[in-house]
């Protein structure tokens, strides 16, 4: 790879590793911050609930889901056309999403239903935000990636620090971050001179990723195993008291490293390698990737190991001024050690899910998505009928984990070389 490449890679990385640093510090600290005002009780499993859709998008936003199909799919040729309609249609996937979640909101919790009626609008603003971050990073500046967790979490701790006059401002305070965030994004491209001095193809391409059905095939497959958190969560939620927020903390720090060195990698590296790709250079491409895959999976297994050694002192650290009572200190410590387990098979589902985007095998990555998430939700609904057990829901993320990263390997691999 060219010295000047390498070099721009490695400064992008650290600057989106410095942003995330602190982004995720703060994630932190607003976990301490929510466990210390109300504990693991049914008024923070409230909160948790209604932050599970902004989490969820933010994760999005980490791994580089959302911007890995939006920046494989266009080129300088029909950059405003493909953004124009990625902006339209994500817009229309919003409502969609908002009607659903809202109507899933009033079946299984009215009581929060005008908050989360609030907190939902969240959705259009990180959409938007998602697309501005794929602008940035087309012309490989990562900037606004950087600071994208710091304003989420601070803005986030500020809205806890709210819900102690009213739910209502907590719900009000997560929409505010979202908006704010999405606005400071759009005046930083609309400074950035490779943005606005470059000519555009009046010609509408219309390629294959124009289709709304592919494009709606590509968001909801790179998405699918960071929406499988979120069916745990739900499942958490009609169980006791408090073991969502407990499930939920552990989890926050759990995906801590993921987000700290593994997203910023592959973040990085992402568009170097769909650039590599797409010039028919392959022998450059697949070395850089697999490079890269043993430096990422050889940082996985250390940071397993760490955790395994060190997970009891890490959460004892971490929650040492909150007024957890033994048994839900443990429990904490439990969902953490098994869900430490999953990282790996998570790290590997990631990358094949990547290399699936970069090559444009868009279909099959969706009907093993779906395949994947129906085949979960399946068990959990057999689990529920059968008495749920909290150490069953984790147990299973965890066995579905293997099942999933078993699958798309084996199926990358077997249709290897019919998507080149």
């Amino acid at each position: 790879m060219d010295k000047e490449i390498q070099h721009k890679t490695n400064k992008n990385f650290i600057l989106i590793f410095i942003g995330l640093f602190f982004g995720r510090i703060l994630g932190v600290i607003r976990e301490v911050i929510l466990i210390f005002f109300y504990g693991a009780t049914a008024f923070s499993d409230k909160l948790i609930f209604l932050l599970l859709i902004p989490d969820l998008i933010n994760t999005l936003l980490s791994s580089n889901s959302i911007t890995s199909i939006v920046l494989s799919n266009i080129d300088k040729n029909s950059f405003d056309h493909k953004f124009k309609f990625y902006n339209k249609y994500l817009f229309e996937i919003g409502c969609v999403f908002y009607s659903l979640i809202l109507f899933f909101s009033y079946i299984h919790h009215h009581d929060l239903l005008l908050n989360s009626g609030i907190v939902l609008i969240s959705i259009f603003y990180n959409f938007k935000f998602n697309l501005e971050i794929s602008k940035s990073q087309f012309f490989n500046n990562f900037k606004s990636t950087s600071y994208s967790n710091i304003l989420f979490n601070l803005g986030i701790i500020i809205s806890i620090f709210l819900s102690k006059i009213d739910i209502l401002f907590f719900s009000l305070g997560v929409t505010l971050t979202s908006l704010i965030r999405y606005y400071l994004a759009r005046y930083y491209n609309n400074l950035n001179d490779d943005y606005n001095n470059r000519k555009s193809d009046d010609l509408f391409c219309k390629t294959i990723i124009e289709s709304r059905f592919l494009f709606l095939v590509s968001i909801i497959s790179s998405s699918i195993f960071f929406i499988s958190p979120l069916i745990d969560k739900i499942a958490f939620y009609d169980l006791v008291d408090g073991d969502l927020s407990l499930y939920n903390y552990s989890e926050k720090i759990y995906l801590l490293p993921m987000s700290l060195l593994i997203g910023p990698i592959i973040t990085v590296n992402f568009p170097t390698l769909t650039k590599l790709y797409n010039s028919n250079d392959k022998i450059s491409y697949f070395r850089f990737a697999k490079d890269l895959f043993r430096k990422s999976l050889a940082l996985n297994f250390f940071i397993f190991l760490f955790f395994l050694f060190f997970s009891e002192y890490i959460i004892k650290i971490i929650f040492y001024f909150s007024d957890l009572t033994i048994l839900q200190f443990k429990k904490i410590v439990f969902f953490f050690s098994i869900l430490n387990f999953g990282l790996i098979p998570l790290f590997c589902i990631i990358w094949i899910v990547n290399l699936y985007v970069i090559r444009k095998m868009y279909y099959r990555l969706f009907f093993l998505s779906i395949f994947s998430i129906f085949t979960k939700i399946i068990y959990l609904l057999i689990m529920q009928i059968n008495s749920i057990s909290i150490e069953e829901v984790v147990y299973s993320n965890l066995v579905w984990l293997l099942f999933c990263a078993i699958l798309f390997t084996f199926d990358y691999y077997k249709n290897f070389n019919k998507y080149k």
